[in-house]
Formats: structure tokens, C-alpha cells, sequence
């Protein structure tokens, strides 16, 4: 099977990127967003944690031997990521660090880095994943993994004709600080990151611990207030209902028919971007505190039959 498209950027040059992206780039309007100048954090303990997984680029710069930068060793393995970024912005002095746990990348540098935080190795955070698909090889899945990509080109997460996953381009950052530091700094605080928690095994039971996990840390004891639960799974009619019936494990016993709860994925709107996607989850659940608004999922016409 092969999937009819993506969802990818146009006009990607990875030979100009550099500098497109240190001109006027994610990381920058990040800090921009946040009322976060340069000069502030020059010198400052910063930690730099980017999420990342594959490296198209690297693959295309290696095929002709005889046309090879000379700084392509030191220059293209995916660790330099938040090295680079750490040396821009004004050579921070925070832990630098670039995670690869395939599609958790941007979530788990996350926690990394607010666990830097709440330790006090960093005083703040420039954190964030990006996903870039550039060869047509290299985007090609073979073997089992094949059969997860949607023959459709349409990302229907929790919808009965979900049919597999969309591939997508992507990069996001985003920048954290300890909540008393931010009061008192009187930054622009748009959301609060109370705890997190992570499990290997994708099973509901695991996705019920974790989620649990996750608000023990955090003080939340009435599961039943929950009304909003962003969706991370791949779309397919196997794996979907793993996550609802996980969070249903916690959310479920006890809950008034008249409160919802709210289950949603940013990806039936771009895509699954790999290492990023988890930093985009975050994003869509800011905007959607902030606004007072839950988006619905695009190409949701027909529930999952498999979700109870």
C-alpha cells in the first residue's frame, strides 16, 4: 500500500534553511511571543531540548561522495540540533540536549527540560521538535510499518473510515520558565504544565496508569473534572480506541452522562509530524484554553465503532 500524499511544506531548501531559520525562524518568534528579547537571555542558564528522529538531509548530502561539504561530520548528525540553537541564542549556558524517542521526541524533551527546571540546572527553557520529510526514498515506508499509512491521504483520527496515519512536516518550539520566575518577571504566561508521565506499553491499562501518573504529580484527584483529553495516537481502527478506552479506565467511574469530555487530535489537521508532534498537541491545547474554544476533528462524520 501506498499512501497518495502528505501533509509537507512547501518550497523546503535544507541548503538555505539555516538561514531562513535563524533570520526569522520558530525558535525566535517563540521568544518574541513570549516578550522574551535576545539580550535577556544572553548568558543566561537556558536549556535547549529538541525532539528529533530521522535526517532526510543527512541520507541526500552522503549519496555522492565526491560532492561533500567539508563540515558535513560535525555539522549533520541530529545531536548538533540544540547545540546550534544554544550557540545562536547568544551562547546560553543551560543544558543542551537532543532526544531521539521516535515519535515522543518533542514530549519527552519536554519533561526532560521542565525536570531541568524544577531542579534548578535551568532557569528556562527553549524546547521543541521538528520533522522534516525531503526524499521521496526516505519517505517511503516498507515492511509492516506500510500498512499503517493511510491509503486515503486523510488523517480521520476516531472515525470509522480511519484508515492509518498522514506524514507531515513540521517544527515547533516553545519557551518555559518556572512559574514564580515568570510572575515575577511579569512575563506573557500562556498556559501552566502541571507534571507529566510517560509508558512504553500502548495499552489502555498503561494509558489509565500514566494518566494517573500524571495527576497525582499534579494534585488532581476528581478525574471527573476533566473535560478535554488531546488524542496522540496513530489513526487507525485498532489503535484509536486504545487511548479512549484508557482514558475512559480514569475518567469514566462516577461521571454524570452530563459532562463531557472531550476527546481531540491535532492531526486530522496536519498530519503526523514525527518527532514534533508532540509540541504541536501542547500547542492546540493552549490555543484551545485560551480561545475557550475545543476545535472539532476534521474528517469526523462516523465514530469509531470499536470506542465504547
Amino acid at each position: 500500500m501506498k499512501s497518495p500524499g502528505g501533509m509537507f511544506m512547501d518550497y523546503v531548501d535544507p541548503a538555505v534553511f539555516g538561514s531562513q531559520f535563524f533570520g526569522i525562524g520558530q525558535a525566535d518568534c517563540a521568544l518574541e511571543n513570549g516578550g522574551i528579547s535576545l539580550e535577556i537571555i544572553s548568558g543566561t542558564r537556558t536549556d535547549v531540548a529538541i525532539g528529533n528522529r530521522f535526517s532526510d538531509y543527512t541520507a541526500t548530502r552522503k549519496r555522492d561522495p565526491e560532492d561533500r561539504a567539508g563540515s558535513i561530520t560535525i555539522g549533520l548528525p541530529p545531536s548538533i540540533l540544540s547545540n546550534r540553537l544554544g550557540l545562536f541564542f547568544s551562547k546560553v549556558s543551560g543544558p543542551s540536549i537532543s532526544i531521539n524517542t521516535a515519535c515522543f521526541g518533542s514530549l519527552v524533551s519536554l519533561d526532560v527540560a521542565c525536570r531541568f527546571s524544577d531542579t534548578h540546572q535551568a532557569d528556562s527553557v527553549i524546547v521543541g521538535g521538528t520533522n522534516l520529510w525531503l526524499a521521496p526514498d526516505q519517505n517511503k515506508e516498507i515492511g509492516t510499518t506500510n500498512k499503517t499509512q493511510s491509503a486515503s491521504g486523510q488523517y480521520r483520527s476516531l472515525d470509522a473510515s480511519a484508515d492509518g496515519y498522514v506524514k507531515a512536516n513540521a517544527t515547533y518550539i516553545v519557551y518555559l520558565k518556572r512559574l514564580d520566575d515568570a510572575i515575577r518577571d511579569n512575563d506573557s504566561i500562556r498556559a501552566v504544565i502541571r507534571g507529566a508521565a510517560g509508558r512504553t506499553n500502548p495499552s489502555s491499562e498503561a494509558h489509565a496508569a500514566v494518566t494517573k501518573m500524571t495527576d497525582k504529580d499534579t494534585g488532581i484527584t476528581n478525574f471527573r473534572t476533566t473535560r478535554y483529553i488531546k488524542c496522540y495516537r496513530t489513526s487507525t481502527l485498532t489503535k484509536s480506541p486504545i487511548k479512549a478506552q484508557g482514558v475512559a479506565l480514569v475518567s469514566a467511574p462516577g461521571r454524570p452522562t452530563s459532562q463531557e469530555l472531550m476527546i481531540r487530535s491535532i492531526k486530522s489537521n496536519i498530519g503526523h509530524s514525527g518527532a514534533a508532534a508532540g509540541i504541536s498537541g501542547l500547542i492546540k491545547a493552549t490555543m484551545a484554553v485560551e480561545r475557550g474554544q475545543i476545535s472539532g476533528n476534521l474528517n469526523f462524520i462516523k465514530p469509531n465503532p470499536r470506542i465504547d
